[in-house]
């Protein structure tokens, strides 16, 4: 553990206690999967350990030491800021746009993408030293529907001629949590074609599909997204231009840090929440196979969760349980020999005490007092009567 270092950018100082057991964790699975060994020492005693450890970690570090770490989501300004630098002449880094060229109109029709899919980087863009291959998005990945027919390749009339009813149909890569394909990828995402929302995946991919004009019988070797060399997005060059995007959008320099290319895929969970989305429909559309990611990511935001928060505060509390009610019960004693009945008359009483204002008495129906003694009394006979009636009636 004094070895191991935390990784790269992290507030800590120190690695925490559970990265120990990670280690030990994928020792095991090494000797039971790739070397087959029959048997390995249960690790029993190391989570029992590290868990001592993480107790004297928080002592030492402090009460937020072992916190996740985990990056924020864009917001609609930031998204919106970050597309709107896709204009002809805009400047970023040493590189001016063109959106007439394959590079930039791959990059903002990626952005487009990741606001409206949450995909993750690893499945529109490639680690170094790896070779494309025709499991990773490619053309054939999409397909139209124009007018109520399917297009796998549309012309550049087709394209021109785009109306809100038409949609660009977007088959899933395989991923992280799908990664044969065979969960996620028969799920087609529908991205419906708007000629002037802020964020419209279906407008930049149609612009993409006029400037890379890839013929039919190449669209599976052809990857979808390209970067300024003509091949495939890699992830460092990928994250280094979204970094220096951000500092054109005026955010924070100590805030650019907390945002990855991962923050798309967050914002989209967060924006759909906060649009009223339920929890099912938010994992299906970001793919995830459980609801565990969903807790982590979809989070509530400051209005709502303060929102909940004040209306909590002037809600009416009336709900008891039933052991303080028989609390309440043995404290009243009894009248007339009826348990119940105390506890009646305990309310009674404290209802008579209770001073009502002027403005509320000319609401209340006028009553006799003795009259309203009487009625109690009669109600009172009534539901014995009828309470012996049942008896009877179960004894037959």
């Amino acid at each position: 553990m004094k070895k191991m270092k935390p990784k790269p950018g992290s507030r800590r100082t120190h690695a925490l206690p559970t990265s120990g057991l990670k280690v030990l964790s994928h020792v095991k699975r090494i000797h039971l999967k790739r070397l087959k060994l029959p048997f390995f020492v249960p690790l029993t005693a190391a989570v029992d350990v590290c868990s001592a450890m993480c107790k004297e970690y928080i002592a030492t570090h402090g009460a937020d030491a072992m916190t996740p770490e985990r990056k924020e989501p864009l917001t609609n300004e930031i998204v919106r800021a970050l597309l709107a630098l896709g204009a002809d002449g805009t400047q970023i880094g040493v590189r001016v746009v063109s959106m007439d060229t394959p590079g930039w109109a791959s990059l903002f029709a990626l952005f487009h993408v990741l606001a409206q899919t949450g995909f993750r980087k690893a499945e529109v863009a490639m680690p170094a030293g790896e070779s494309w291959t025709r499991d990773r998005i490619s053309f054939a990945n999409v397909v139209w529907r124009i007018g109520g027919k399917i297009v796998s390749s549309p012309t550049i009339e087709q394209l021109n001629a785009l109306t809100s009813g038409d949609y660009c149909l977007l088959r899933p890569p395989p991923s992280k949590s799908d990664p044969l394909s065979l969960h996620w990828g028969p799920n087609t995402i529908y991205l419906r074609f708007d000629a002037t929302a802020p964020i419209n995946a279906a407008r930049a991919l149609a612009h993409l599909e006029k400037v890379r004009r890839v013929p039919a019988d190449r669209r599976r070797q052809t990857p979808l997204f390209v970067a300024f060399s003509g091949g495939p997005w890699l992830h460092r060059p990928l994250t280094d231009i979204f970094k220096q995007m951000l500092q054109l959008c005026s955010v924070e320099p100590g805030m650019i840090c907390k945002y990855s290319m991962h923050s798309w895929r967050i914002y989209l969970a967060c924006a759909l929440l906060a649009a009223g989305a339920s929890h099912a429909t938010i994992q299906q559309l970001l793919r995830w196979r459980s609801e565990d990611a969903l807790k982590i990511y979809a989070r509530i935001n400051d209005a709502t969760y303060a929102g909940a928060l004040a209306a909590a505060s002037q809600a009416s509390i009336s709900s008891i349980r039933t052991t303080t009610l028989t609390e309440m019960m043995d404290r009243c004693g009894l009248v007339d020999g009826q348990q119940h009945a105390a506890f009646h008359d305990a309310w009674m009483q404290h209802a008579a005490s209770a001073t009502v204002n002027a403005a509320d008495a000319k609401k209340l129906p006028a009553h006799d007092a003795d009259a309203l003694v009487a009625e109690l009394r009669a109600c009172r006979s009534e539901l014995t009567a009828l309470a012996a009636d049942k008896d009877d009636d179960d004894e037959e």
